[in-house]
């Protein structure tokens, strides 16, 4: 299957403007006048876009006249579309060196206006001669990039071209499959999109990848649809291709005087374009069946022919300086980038100076944050050797990881001060999330166990036994007069207030405060013979008969007496202590 005709849609379609019916003859009037405005400009643009599948040579000159006029007004946009409308002739002609040349100049406008839609048509038109050239991997590498900022921006016209592209690679390279997905790919788009110049073009792509799976009817199902197509837009360059492609199936057939006929027939069709890439594969066709039909004379003479114009589009030195100059562009294009480099340090490095300002301090925060966190791990656990042991061993596996980075990481490792410290900084960077998420989920772990020890507790207060309800209690003052005497079951709790005891309890079914000069140790020592009455606190004493909950939360326990509103704190000990009571 042709491998330059192909790509002429593909890259004419990114710059051509759906073409007007406006007579030629007002065109070139137009750019006639002597005036260097964008309407003449515009009109070159015109005129050698409707020519060019007519009369490449004369549509050359117009591309040029209006590449001259856009340099003149300094007009990049205008002078990308001609540049990539120039390239896209001299493709055609076979004049690949300029066409190169032309499509790099355009892929600096884009880049200087930092326009991927410009740079996807650069790539695309760069792909489409390395492919011509024979260089598919090159070929395959810039329509990817192509096809990569097209569905980036999402334009499906686009998308559907690049496709195309891609299936006619893997053709060559006989890679059916894909080939056969992308051509199909790009047809479902262009129906979506009712281009016909595209749908004719996806059928031309399908029926090649069909002859070489040996599927004649289906391939010349799909030529016959193509060529229809082709005629009635009245594209002389695709009514080329498509006869060349029955052609070639008719060989395979073994039809070989409808091949000579539709081959021939594409000849006329191909030059009335100038298009040499389609003469050429119609001299080596021609060539092929000739020789088949046992006609030497004619096969030899179209082998010559095929020789000849093959040598003047595939030239060792064509190919040579296509390298070159794109060569010349990457050395251009790496100095540009080697400038912006040096730029780009010098920002870099006022930030790092910024930044080291802010790591000192970042470092002290991390440090201090660490101590709060852990000191607050330390309120919900007794154990305060292993919370230490623990805090150490992290402390020192962030050292040491710092030490070896910083050792690794400085020359001949010679460790210095202020790259140890940057390593800190680095690790304690990574380090600070797991040991914040170590640190609460030890947190909930413990807190979790004190509520349920909480739980079991005021359950089992609950059915605690009350054997010494009725036993009568005698609290007496310092001065060995004063007293109290309340049953046991009466007695609610008793509060330190500075050198006295307040004993509250419940009489008549009303809560009662009575105040006794003496200590709390007073009051304690008293009570020592009733089980069921505790020390809970440094303030209080308790009768843990008539608790009826008990909450807990990582900052101690509360108890609750139903009489009452006060919640009694107690001290780390005291579930212990509980539980040794009511056991």
């Amino acid at each position: 299957m042709p491998s330059l005709v192909v790509f002429l849609f593909i890259a004419l379609s990114f710059v051509f403007s759906t073409t007007t019916a406006q007579p030629v003859d007002s065109w070139v009037n137009i750019v006639d006048e002597p005036v260097h405005d964008t309407v003449a400009i515009d009109s070159c643009l015109t005129l050698s876009r409707k020519l060019s599948r007519k009369n490449s040579v004369k549509a050359v000159e117009y591309a040029k006249l209006a590449l001259e006029r856009s340099k003149a007004i300094q007009d990049k946009n205008r002078e990308f579309d001609a540049l990539i409308l120039q390239g896209i002739l001299f493709k055609n002609l076979g004049e690949y060196e300029k066409a190169v040349s032309d499509y790099l100049l355009a892929l600096d406008i884009a880049k200087n206006q930092n326009d991927d839609s410009k740079k996807s048509v650069c790539y695309n038109n760069i792909g489409s001669v390395y492919q011509t050239q024979g260089s598919l991997d090159n070929a395959l590498e810039y329509y990817k990039m192509s096809l990569e900022i097209e569905e980036k921006i999402g334009n499906k016209a686009e998308i559907s071209l690049r496709y195309y592209n891609l299936g006619t690679v893997y053709e060559l390279k006989d890679s059916l499959d894909l080939a056969y997905t992308y051509y199909y790919n790009s047809l479902l788009h262009e129906q979506t999109l009712n281009n016909k110049e595209g749908i004719y073009f996806a059928l031309y792509g399908l029926s090649g990848v069909d002859i070489k799976r040996n599927k004649y009817s289906l391939a010349e199902e799909h030529l016959n649809k193509a060529l229809d197509i082709a005629k009635e837009l009245q594209d002389d360059a695709g009514i080329a291709i498509c006869l060349i492609e029955r052609g070639k199936l008719y060989k395979a057939q073994n039809r070989l005087s409808l091949a000579v006929d539709d081959i021939k027939e594409s000849i006329r069709y191909a030059s009335m374009v100038d298009f040499k890439n389609e003469i050429r594969e119609a001299y080596f066709q021609l060539s092929d069946i000739y020789a088949k039909q046992n006609n030497f004379k004619s096969a030899f003479e179209f082998q010559r022919r095929f020789i000849a114009l093959n040598d003047s589009l595939s030239s060792v030195e064509i190919n040579t300086k296509i390298a070159e100059i794109e060569s010349r562009y990457q050395i251009a294009e790496k100095e540009k980038e080697i400038e912006f480099l040096i730029e780009k340090e010098k920002l870099l490095q006022k930030q790092a100076n910024s930044e080291k300002n802010h790591r000192y301090f970042l470092l002290i925060a991390l440090i201090i944050t660490m101590v709060f966190a852990l000191s607050n791990l330390n309120r919900v656990t007794k154990n305060l050797s292993s919370l230490l042991m623990i805090s150490g061993t992290v402390f020192l596996v962030v050292i040491t990881l710092a030490f070896f980075l910083a050792l690794f990481q400085s020359p001949d490792y010679q460790l210095g001060v202020e790259a140890f410290f940057s390593a800190l900084l680095t690790v304690f960077s990574f380090a600070v999330l797991p040991i914040f998420l170590f640190i609460l989920i030890a947190e909930r772990i413990m807190l979790t166990k004190h509520v349920k020890l909480a739980q079991n507790v005021s359950e089992k207060l609950q059915t605690a036994d009350k054997k010494d309800d009725c036993r009568l209690l005698t609290l007496i003052a310092e001065n060995e007069k004063d007293k109290v005497e309340i049953y046991i079951n009466e007695l609610l709790y008793i509060e330190a207030s500075d050198n006295y005891s307040s004993v509250y309890f419940k009489k008549h079914g009303e809560v009662k405060k009575q105040l006794l000069r003496g200590s709390l140790k007073r009051m304690e020592d008293q009570l020592k013979s009733c089980e069921l009455v505790v020390r809970c606190h440094k303030s209080f004493i308790v009768n843990v008969s008539k608790i009826s909950k008990v909450s807990g939360n990582a900052q101690g326990y509360k108890l609750h007496i139903p009489e009452i509103d006060t919640e009694i704190p107690v001290s780390r000990k005291f579930p212990k202590s509980i539980l040794d009571k009511i056991a």
